[in-house]
């Protein structure tokens, strides 16, 4: 289906199913729809008075249904003013975004098409100088996201090797709810039983990490069917389809479908034997976009879907499958590639530059030869990736950074912290500690369980004795030991990326261009910041240099006000200024930090 065929079809969908809905006052589902479809057009105004709220309270879906009930349902006619005001400002933003997709695959400007060759001579086409719309449904441009996506996960499985996952701790899940007529009530019932899921004690003790992306078909029974695909990394080999089925029940509070696969499953689905192969099959199924040629059948049609998904996320990253994404833009960023494309002055794709590149006429379509476009012709901007790659480039490989992952295809610029491996029962048994990241977790409080279970496929009863984590813990202080370990590197790599960076600062080019990279920033520099005060260059911890700025706002105080020095307020200053300051990291380099300590030492 092409963008064009879409944007017609929703655009039926708003005139045959949207706009010919009629909204009853005394139905529960139709004032939650009107409640959910008004959230954004002022519906809540004097919502939080009416319902004797705080005004600093987000108002839930529930209470602005139960606005609607007080405040509209008694009045028929103001109920139907309302949802006719309301059903035609949501026809215009659906109207909106079919037109937004009816754009998408134009030409805006010159139109080159770039050619390589794959690993069996096949030709690989693509075109640059079309419009991209970026809608979340458009088959055009899910390609890419999809792609994107894959690659992310990919990167993170590469880097969860080295902290003791392989493809026997993957596991590949499908949690369904029941079929229903609203795509919102579905969503939040499943999203519901998934974060009570999370919450259980047996989540964390088994799960290490996880992708979920979420899905929404046309059921047999012409309903709406919400699932979620689910790929977890599991703290050992061994798991238990019953656990797993007994967790999601308890979350969801009813008996629903649960499908688990492991590896080897999916390694024949792929049609491989290949590691490689059976995770890249795992994140394009995750990430794959949803059959829009089975969706028009559903209550409500393509109108119902666009509206109850618009601000919905279908794709999550948890537990420490988070830390290792945040870890990406260090160790295996996407702007290594970008620095290498400049290097090489050629669009890469999988390492490899095109063979050959067409110019079409946008308007005849005629397409001739022409040359291989350089994709940067700016030289600030040439000059901006280079103080990046240069400390990078290993002529040897002809790679920013080492080639990584399954396929070559990403750049490593880096190692990870805390590299260790699971150890086995019998080691446990004879008191050897564990390592790496486990050591992190739960206070490196492991312990044996085990349970005994009767196989559903053979009758046979199954025992299981698997070291896991006791006791809770949270990722975010584990996280931010991986940090200040990644911070204090002091590796060949870690020489590296901060000489890259002080390059690309002594540059005066700019920052970088994502916000994540400020996390490289910040590691790569070691927390440190570099500054001149005229006579000698000195370097001081980001916490030392927050510790003068505090200072001197209460030496200001200070100026103001003598007797504001002994306000709350200023004495939280200081507080704050003495408990970040760390003695011996920061000495008076400055003329204007050395008058500060004169006058502190003169007040006190």
């Amino acid at each position: 289906m092409r963008p064009a065929e879409l944007a017609a079809a929703l655009r039926v969908s708003i005139r045959e199913d949207f706009q010919a809905r009629t909204f009853n006052l005394e139905d529960a589902g139709d004032r939650r729809e009107l409640a959910r479809l008004g959230r954004d057009f002022g519906l809540a105004r004097g919502a939080h008075e009416t319902l004797g709220l705080p005004t600093w309270r987000r108002l839930s879906l529930d209470d602005l249904t139960s606005y609607v009930a007080q405040k509209v349902s008694p009045h028929p006619a103001a109920f139907e003013e309302k949802a006719q005001a309301i059903r035609d400002l949501e026809a215009g933003r659906l109207g909106r975004e079919a037109a937004r997709l009816e754009g998408c695959g134009e030409p805006w400007g010159r139109v080159v098409r770039l050619f390589w060759r794959d690993r069996k001579g096949r030709e690989i086409t693509r075109t640059r100088g079309l419009h991209s719309c970026k809608h979340r449904w458009c088959p055009r441009c899910g390609k890419p996201r999809q792609t994107r996506l894959a690659d992310l996960m990919e990167r993170i499985v590469e880097l969860a090797r080295e902290w003791g996952f392989d493809e026997g701790h993957l596991r590949f899940l499908t949690l369904t709810v029941p079929n229903g007529f609203s795509v919102t009530e579905l969503w939040e019932q499943a999203h519901h039983a998934w974060g009570k899921l999370q919450r259980t004690r047996w989540w964390p003790a088994h799960v290490f990490g996880w992708f979920r992306g979420s899905e929404v078909i046309t059921g047999e029974d012409g309903r709406w069917n919400l699932h979620l695909h689910i790929v977890v990394f599991l703290w050992s080999r061994q798991i238990s389809y019953q656990n797993v089925w007994k967790a999601w029940e308890e979350a969801c509070g009813d008996r629903y479908q649960v499908d688990i696969e492991d590896l080897r499953q999916i390694r024949r689905k792929a049609k491989g034997r290949g590691t490689s192969r059976a995770v890249h099959y795992i994140t394009k199924y995750i990430a794959k976009r949803e059959e829009l040629s089975k969706l028009k059948e559903g209550p409500g049609g393509l109108a119902h879907l666009f509206s109850a998904s618009r601000g919905r996320r279908n794709f999550a990253v948890g537990g420490g499958c988070s830390v290792l994404r945040r870890m990406l833009d260090v160790l295996m960023p996407t702007w290594a590639l970008q620095a290498e494309r400049v290097v090489l002055d050629a669009d890469l794709r999988e390492g490899r530059p095109p063979f050959r590149a067409e110019e079409v006429d946008p308007e005849t379509g005629e397409a001739y030869e022409t040359a291989i476009p350089k994709p940067y012709l700016d030289e600030r901007e040439r000059a901006r990736w280079m103080a990046l790659a240069g400390p990078l480039w290993f002529p040897s490989t002809q790679t920013v950074g080492r080639r990584a992952g399954p396929r070559g295809q990403f750049r490593r610029v880096g190692l990870l912290p805390f590299q260790g491996e699971p150890i086995t029962l019998a080691e446990h048994e004879r008191g050897k500690p564990q390592r790496g990241i486990r050591s992190l977790v739960a206070g490196g409080r492991w312990g044996v369980r085990r349970w005994e279970e009767v196989s559903k496929k053979t009758g046979k009863t199954l025992h299981f004795s698997v070291v896991l984590p006791r006791g809770r813990y949270a990722w975010r202080p584990i996280a931010a030991r991986v940090w200040a370990a990644l911070g204090l590197d002091e590796s060949q790599w870690a020489g590296a990326r901060r000489e890259a960076f002080r390059g690309h600062a002594a540059a005066k080019v700019g920052p970088l261009d994502h916000r994540d990279n400020l996390h490289a920033i910040r590691a790569a520099l070691d927390d440190r910041i570099t500054f001149n005060d005229g006579a000698t260059t000195r370097s001081a911890t980001r916490r030392s240099l927050k510790s003068a700025e505090l200072w001197a706002t209460f030496l200001g105080a200070m100026e103001k006000d003598p007797t504001a020095v002994w306000n709350e307020r200023t004495q939280a200053i200081r507080h704050r200024a003495l408990t970040l300051e760390a003695p011996g990291l920061l000495e008076v380099e400055s003329p204007s930090l050395r008058q500060l300590r004169r006058d502190l030492e003169y007040a006190f």
